[in-house]
């Protein structure tokens, strides 16, 4: 591969990967400008490297180098050096690789810290030159090569753009890296430029070398097995060599790694060794340890994202009370998918007593019965007698079991029950009309015993550090159901799975309540039959309602269904996003894609359909959409204390002012504390906090100029003095470009001035992870609390420009690096999308917009709509938020589907992923109208659109 006559600039370039590139580039026939701070050697120094020391080795090769002294910390230099390279090279340069990075010693001495116990100026000690310089050495060469119509800008990040990785200044500047070159390959693409960003595996730079023998075992033998630093040399020098044509085709915008371009160009690392992607299944299994296994499998298979469907072969399972009704359809089902079932209950030996009255005494059910249709089903089944208002039985059971099974129990399902008949008996009597003996019908066993057989079942599972515990439960637990005991108890059991799975997660164990609907079992079967016979016996409307749920209800085996799809998930995956929660079989239904035996999809009793239905309103059911919910929340903010940036107008305001509506004490800011009388636009503190006050909420204003550290700073000061450490919420919204980025519109990065980056991302990046610093210190002193980033859409695909796009995607990925430190310290951290939102500025401007663009708006959010979505996440326990939300990025429309949200005049907001959405924003109105709002593109699929790979 020659690149002979072709001019490259490698920044960073006097050690370590800039260095590698820079000698394979020298050596392949490139002329080579090289960046560095050091000129001249160091005698002495721990790791050395200088600007002459990689000139000379490149010239010992026999290449040509030009070696520019620049600090890329400083914007003069780094406006200098291209001056040179224009002057010298009469404007001619094929080839950026932007790799200077000067936070290397300042991560190696902060690892292990979290980003709340750094100073704030870890942001700027890592990402000026790793990120922020990155795009301004972008911005003048792309003037070069645009002039000229061709060129490849190569940005050096890592996997760490993808994961968390050392601290979070770090992964979010990676990830921010790899959408530079997106963002930059969609304005360069047709001007014949192209921009790639490279993935190197494990580098053996001279850093890592010197403290190999400091490292543990297995991270030492990454590195040992790693590429050397001129091996991602190797890799640009492919890609250089490539015609720039070829990359504009199916290269950039994209994520690229040195092991994939290693296949693809037949690249080898010094001495001739084959370097395996990180993909790779090969390099996955050898780093992991199964040196072994990894011998056998080929280089080329390699990780991608299909999903693997899992039996419950070889599993042991435990269901109580199983003898007939839900028990004995969880246990078939179980059975069905291949574990091997225990089942219990009082009857040994069939009864052949049913009779079709109602009389729930005479269902009959036996365990022999259980036993067979499992075997006839072809699963294994193993009956024990127990009842479980014995201690003594109880003990026996799981001691068989111990001893049967060698200590495995990985699921146990706690169903018995043995108040049915006492609660049909009772049915219409007050608490204080019954026996007191009623309690202790109800709660021995659906209560008590199921702590005592958890308490068995943990001890199996905590010692095999894996497990899965089902409460089966019911929405007694929410509201009043039956009597008294009934619903006491069921609160209790679903209260246990919660504060069981705070103590298991740490050890592999979930717990899960899980909520089945109108259930036809054979006791409820009976009862409508009855009633069918004799319809005089029904006297009340609501006893007609719940006959008519119950002849609509689930099957038996649908509740079975819904547990065996739980059982097959990765314990893990469940710790992540389950254990500790209410689950309801319908909505299990719908995540796993399971109907019920005969076919039937089942509504979920959340579904505002199902409610109306319940309560009479048929007709009016009919037209609802099943996928619209009642929300779990119901709770005010009263007392908790609550931070918006940037609440003078716009979302900030609109946040606000739902904050202040809902209780809380909102602290809010903006450069503006007076109103303006005749501002174009206007907004301020007094005019805020009176609209808050106005509705009845509390607030206080603080003058902020969020460019300044030191205002920042004083805020939290205050915070933290007025609410003696207290802060529940942060919304990090202030953003100070809306002007910039308008009157910019059209204009290319590369036309604009350098300080863009400056404009858009000072306030709207950097000052948000400032602030995050300063509230993650007062959060986790009280070890709970709440961050959310207002972002868009624009951290997924190119919006307006390079800047903004780079910046709300590095925002997004704020929020994932915060969550990954924080979960554990009780606080989550949430990137939130608003849709189209009808600011003030946007309002203004609408009769100035195209059609399409101005029917967008026209439909589009309030700007309190979002201020209704964080109500309703501050709403929610942020032990829920853990447990599935932090970390990701949430759309509104979503919100607002999820939690039953309606906009001002109680309008509809329709999710960006909706398909009608979609159709209408392009133009097909009447297409629209014939599809249903809740049919929408997976999230799978946006992952997919925002793929840099």
């Amino acid at each position: 591969m020659s690149l002979s006559g072709k001019v490259c600039l490698v920044t960073g370039a006097t050690r370590g990967i800039g260095k590698g590139i820079a000698l394979q580039l020298g050596e392949a026939g490139a002329t080579v400008y090289i960046t560095g701070r050091t000129m001249d050697p160091k005698p002495g120094a721990a790791v050395g490297g200088s600007i002459k020391e990689t000139i000379a080795e490149i010239e010992a090769r026999g290449g040509r180098a030009i070696g520019v002294q620049c600090d890329h910390k400083k914007d003069e230099d780094v406006k200098r050096l291209f001056e040179q390279i224009q002057q010298e090279q009469n404007g001619r340069l094929d080839l950026l690789v932007n790799n200077a990075y000067s936070a290397v010693s300042y991560i190696f001495e902060s690892i292990g810290k979290k980003f709340w116990e750094l100073d704030v100026s870890a942001w700027d000690e890592v990402n000026n030159v790793g990120l922020r310089n990155h795009y301004i050495c972008s911005v003048y060469a792309s003037r070069m090569m645009v002039e000229r119509g061709t060129g490849l800008i190569v940005n050096i990040s890592s996997a760490g753009g993808l994961r968390y990785l050392f601290n979070v200044p770090y992964g979010v500047g990676k990830a921010a890296v790899d959408r530079l070159a997106g963002d930059m390959a969609v304005e360069l693409k047709s001007r014949g430029v192209a921009a790639v960003s490279l993935w190197p595996g494990a580098v053996q730079t001279e850093e890592i070398m010197s403290n190999l023998s400091n490292m543990p075992p297995q991270q030492r033998r990454v590195f040992e097995q790693g590429e050397t630093v001129e091996f991602a040399g190797k890799a640009i020098v492919a890609l250089a060599s490539t015609p720039v044509s070829s990359l504009l085709k199916d290269k950039t915008g994209r994520v690229l790694l040195t092991g994939d371009l290693a296949d693809e160009y037949c690249l080898r690392d010094a001495g001739n060794r084959q370097v395996l992607s990180m993909r790779s299944l090969k390099f996955m299994l050898s780093h992991a340890g199964y040196s072994w296994l990894a011998g056998f499998v080929p280089t080329f298979p390699k990780a991608n994202q299909t999903g693997f469907i899992m039996s419950l072969s070889g599993k042991v399972c435990l269901v109580t009370g199983a003898t007939r009704g839900i028990g004995k359809g969880i246990a078939i089902q179980l059975g069905q998918a291949g574990a091997i079932v225990y089942v219990t209950g009082r009857t040994l030996e069939p009864v052949n007593s049913v009779k079709a009255d109602g009389d729930v005494a005479a269902i009959g059910g036996s365990i022999k019965e259980t036993v067979a249709e499992i075997k006839a089903r072809g699963g294994q089944a193993i009956g024990v007698q127990c009842d479980h208002r014995n201690d003594e039985d109880v003990k026996q059971l799981f001691e068989q079991i111990e001893r049967e099974q060698n200590g495995r129990l990985d699921l146990l399902v706690n169903n018995a029950f043995s108040a049915a008949r006492a609660i049909a008996e009772n049915r219409g009597k007050m608490f204080w009309e019954m026996s007191p003996d009623m309690w202790d019908e109800v709660n021995n066993v659906g209560l008590r015993n199921h702590y005592i057989c958890s308490v068995y079942a943990s001890r199996m599972m905590v010692e095999r550090g894996t497990g899965l515990i089902i409460n089966v439960s019911s929405g007694g637990g929410l509201s009043y159901l039956f009597n008294v005991p009934y619903g006491v108890g069921k609160a209790a059991f679903d209260r246990m799975a919660a504060d069981m799975s705070i103590e298991l997660k740490s050890r592999g164990v979930a717990v899960i309540s899980l909520w089945p609907g109108a259930v036809q079992t054979e006791e409820a079967l009976a009862v409508v039959a009855a009633a069918d016979a004799d319809p005089s016996r029904v006297t009340r409307p609501i006893d007609r309602r719940m006959l008519e749920l119950f002849r609509r209800g689930e099957t038996t085996d649908f509740v079975g269904k819904a547990v065996t799809a739980l059982a097959a998930q990765p314990v893990s995956s469940l710790l992540a996003s389950k254990t500790g929660r209410v689950l309801l079989t319908a909505e299990l239904a719908s995540e796993y894609g399971f109907s019920d035996v005969d076919g039937r999809t089942i509504v979920s009793m959340r579904s505002a359909a199902f409610l109306l239905e319940f309560y009479g309103f048929s007709r009016l059911s009919g037209l609802i959409p099943a996928c619209i919910k009642v929300p779990f929340w119901l709770l005010p903010l009263m007392g908790l204390i609550c931070l918006v940036t940037g609440a003078t107008r716009g979302i900030g305001k609109g946040i606000a002012l739902q904050l202040g509506e809902a209780g809380a004490t909102v602290y809010i800011t903006g450069r503006t504390m007076d109103p303006k009388p005749g501002a174009a636009v206007g907004g301020s503190i007094k005019e805020t906090i009176a609209e808050i006050e106005a509705r009845g909420g509390r607030a206080i204003g603080v003058q902020c100029d969020h460019k300044r550290d030191e205002d920042v700073k004083r805020l939290f000061e205050q915070i933290q003095q007025e609410q003696n450490g207290r802060l529940d919420l942060l919304v990090n919204n202030a953003y100070s470009a809306v002007r910039l980025i308008s009157e910019s519109m059209g204009k290319k990065f590369w036309e604009l001035d350098v300080s863009a980056w400056d404009e858009v991302n000072n306030v709207g990046l950097r000052n948000h992870y400032i602030c995050s610093v300063y509230a993650s210190r007062m959060m986790v002193e009280r070890g709970t609390g709440l961050i959310v980033n207002l972002s868009s859409p624009g951290g997924l695909r190119y919006l307006f420009n390079v800047p903004y796009g780079v910046g709300k995607a590095a925002l997004d990925r704020m929020a994932g690096d915060f969550a990954v430190e924080l979960k554990p310290r009780g606080i989550a951290a949430i990137s939130l999308w608003p849709g189209a939102v009808q600011t003030e500025e946007i309002m203004s401007d609408l009769s100035k917009m195209p059609p399409r663009q101005r029917r967008m708006f026209e439909q589009g959010e309030t700007v309190e709509f979002a201020g209704k979505a964080i109500v309703a996440l501050a709403s929610t326990p942020v032990s829920s938020l853990l447990k599935d939300k932090t970390g990701r990025v949430l759309l509104t429309g979503d919100l607002a589907d999820e939690y039953g949200l309606r906009d001002a005049g109680g309008r509809q907001i329709q999710s960006m992923r909706s398909i009608r959405f979609m159709l209408e924003q392009a133009g097909f109105l009447r297409l629209a109208r014939l599809v249903p709002t809740f049919v929408k593109v997976p999230r799978f699929f946006l992952a997919i659109m925002g793929s840099k790979f």
